[in-house]
């Protein structure tokens, strides 16, 4: 499949990509000293602690 588009909507979905992916840019960049597993032990007790107070608001 493909589209027709003016150079400038072209131009505009290229700025709108750049930006998106910069927020992933610093993201990575705040978070490059901790380690994949104390990241995923975050992810976990995130998770495990919403899903209880969800429990507790049923």
């Amino acid at each position: 499949m493909a589209a027709i588009i003016s150079i400038e909507e072209y131009k505009r979905i290229q700025r709108e990509r750049e930006e998106d992916f910069g927020v992933f840019d610093d993201i990575w960049e705040k978070n490059k000293s901790f380690s994949s597993s104390q990241i995923e032990q975050d992810i976990a007790d995130t998770l495990q602690e919403v899903r209880k107070n969800r429990k507790r608001k049923l």
